[in-house]
């Protein structure tokens, strides 16, 4: 299992804008095509606790991730898992043993009542610079689709500063993005 403290600060974008800063910043052409699977219970346990559990799917890779708030950023708790296990996930089965499925036993979290919500689609640009990474992504999902700049960074407040930078030297208003799980869940 891998863990890390992610640091970042989000915008939500208008397709317009969002095309503006791909071609001002020089984004690779390369594109990454990423599926998100949410889970949560009915009771929606981890949203309530700003907490989050996926399977992320690029080129054929399936990452399990667990997120919960750290100081001024994110732990997250990353395993890869085959195509056989990912599938027991989308289908309910969450009887294997890893460390993740650990981590929340041991925090008390009902595995039990764990369900499959669904998929988020999203094409994202990457560019890293010296000590920020810029991500760009168009995101699908429930029949809606937006658009959002991510900077990831060394700090919380670095993430900020850089972002804020972006969106004043391009005049983009700022629109707060909560995270896509919690976009994904307010549109079911």
């Amino acid at each position: 299992m891998r863990k890390e403290i992610e640091y970042e600060s989000k915008n939500l974008l208008t397709e317009e804008e969002f095309f503006t800063l791909l071609q001002a910043y020089e984004f690779p052409t390369e594109k990454i095509e990423q599926t998100n699977y949410y889970f949560d219970t009915a009771k929606k346990h981890l949203h309530k606790n700003k907490c989050a559990l996926r399977i992320r799917l690029i080129n054929k890779q399936y990452t399990l991730t667990y997120k919960e708030p750290y100081r001024d950023g994110t732990l997250e708790l990353h395993e890869t898992l085959s195509k056989a296990d990912a599938e027991k996930w989308l289908n309910n089965n969450f009887n294997q043993t890893n460390k993740i499925v650990s981590h929340l036993k041991q925090s008390n979290f009902p595995i039990n009542q764990l369900n499959y919500l669904g998929e988020l689609t999203t094409t994202r640009f990457q560019l890293a610079r010296e000590h920020v990474t810029l991500f760009l992504d168009k995101s699908s999902y429930n029949n809606q689709q937006d658009f959002e700049i991510e900077v990831e960074a060394e700090s919380s407040s670095m993430a900020h500063s850089f972002l804020i930078d972006i969106l004043n030297t391009y005049h983009i208003r700022k629109r707060d993005a909560v995270p896509k799980i919690i976009r994904f869940l307010e549109t079911r």
